[in-house]
């Protein structure tokens, strides 16, 4: 196994890597190797998924880059033979020359053997090895658990390729991939859940602080919001926002799941419930849903005080879900009966949606304001931290950066 990523983790590694590639090809061994980041799921075994020892007709086998013949070298299965040790030594000895990306080198050379036909390649199928990657992830395997079940479903392997390092495994627990090591899922904690969050990213991230802290003063281990409603704000130039509503946008895209880490809070993955059934088989753990609205009704500053009885009052076997459909301020929505869309997500364009918008931002922190809300959250909301790319439609690497 090796670390997420070679290239920050300097030539030691490398050196590693290739020198110990080598001496159990010279010695005999055939061998896997697979990245850090690489989940493999309960559902099926990989060594299935590939070609067997037995058939003679491969030299090695390798995870698909893309959709092409790139090779990723996250995740491949080496015979002992002289054409894999070849592949290694030139492998080696370029790097050596060059310091480049170890992948590519590895391409190069494969790539240049495999047309002399000197090195007999197996591409592995992208469906059974994934590489997160060229998954468009955001759209469908947030909110849809019939969709995540499917993906997780038919795969053998996942690999969290550009992932930033802070969401690495929050991924690989998310979509399944941790065992019931030390009663993580037999043994759970009191657990408080939340359903329903939307708005700005401004208010999904004092709902998601008030949350936290409710969980945080009860005593109970909070399960992250594993998609959110958000109406993004994207700067166009000095003068221009383009509004965007997406429906299902990953919860860890807005509110900085490092940082709740960072700040020692007690936190899960956000398919945590679904995971527990999959994982313990047989296991069904009661919820109990609460409209946090209800206590947001009355001008006073007890609404956060009588939320905490009835979750102190809520046995620790029942998950409370908070339910904050209904934290709307003065009966308005985000979004307008003409605003809305049957797709995950798309351009607010009518007219007057920003006044709009502006009008319901300014109603719903007065709205924190009168229920004592944003005061019973202010300690919360200086240990956690918004992404700052949350506004954005981002690519690799850049999903969740946050300030630390």
């Amino acid at each position: 196994m090796k670390h997420n990523d070679d290239r920050i983790n300097g030539t030691d590694f490398l050196l590693d890597q290739f020198t110990s590639g080598i001496d159990l090809l010279q010695n005999g061994y055939n061998f896997v190797f697979l990245d850090g980041d690489i989940s493999l799921t309960i559902y099926r075994d990989p060594f299935k998924d590939m070609l067997p020892i037995s058939d003679v007709l491969w030299d090695i086998q390798f995870q698909m880059d893309n959709a092409g013949h790139g090779l990723n070298i996250g995740w491949f299965l080496a015979r002992a033979c002289n054409a894999t040790e070849e592949l290694f030594r030139r492998s080696y000895a370029q790097w050596l020359d060059t310091s480049a990306w170890d992948q590519a080198i590895m391409n190069d050379v494969a790539h240049e053997m495999e047309g002399n036909q000197t090195l007999r390649i197996h591409r592995l199928d992208l469906a059974r090895f994934r590489n997160f990657m060229l998954e468009d992830w955001e759209r469908d395997i947030f909110g849809s658990e019939e969709t995540v079940q499917t993906f997780i479903q038919e795969s053998a392997i996942i690999h969290y390729t550009c992932v930033e390092r802070d969401l690495k495994s929050y991924f690989g627990a998310n979509l399944g991939g941790f065992s019931d090591l030390d009663g993580y899922y037999s043994n759970p904690a009191s657990l408080l859940g939340v359903a329903n969050i939307a708005g700005t990213s401004e208010a999904i991230f004092q709902q998601v602080a008030f949350a936290l802290q409710i969980s945080n003063s009860t005593g109970r281990t909070f399960i992250w919001p594993n998609s959110v409603s958000i109406v993004q704000m994207r700067p166009v130039d000095a003068n221009a926002i383009q509004y965007i509503y997406h429906n299902q946008l990953p919860g860890v895209r807005v509110v900085s799941h490092a940082s709740a880490r960072t700040a020692g809070l007690k936190v899960v993955e956000g398919r945590y419930l679904q995971n527990q059934q999959h994982i313990v088989k047989g296991s069904v753990r009661s919820t109990r849903k609460i409209e946090v609205g209800m206590f947001l009704q009355q001008d006073d500053q007890s609404s956060a005080a009588r939320l905490e009885g009835v979750i102190r009052d809520t046995p620790s076997h029942i998950t409370p879900i908070l339910d904050f459909s209904s934290v709307q301020p003065q009966g308005r929505s985000w979004l307008r009966p003409q605003d809305f869309n049957i797709q995950i997500s798309y351009d607010l364009n009518a007219e007057g949606y920003a006044d709009h918008l502006h009008d319901t931002s300014i109603l719903f922190e007065g709205m924190l304001q009168k229920s004592g809300m944003s005061k019973y959250s202010e300690s919360m909301m200086l240990e956690l931290r918004r992404c700052k790319n949350v506004e954005w439609d981002m690519g690799c690497l850049k999903v969740c950066e946050w300030d630390k």
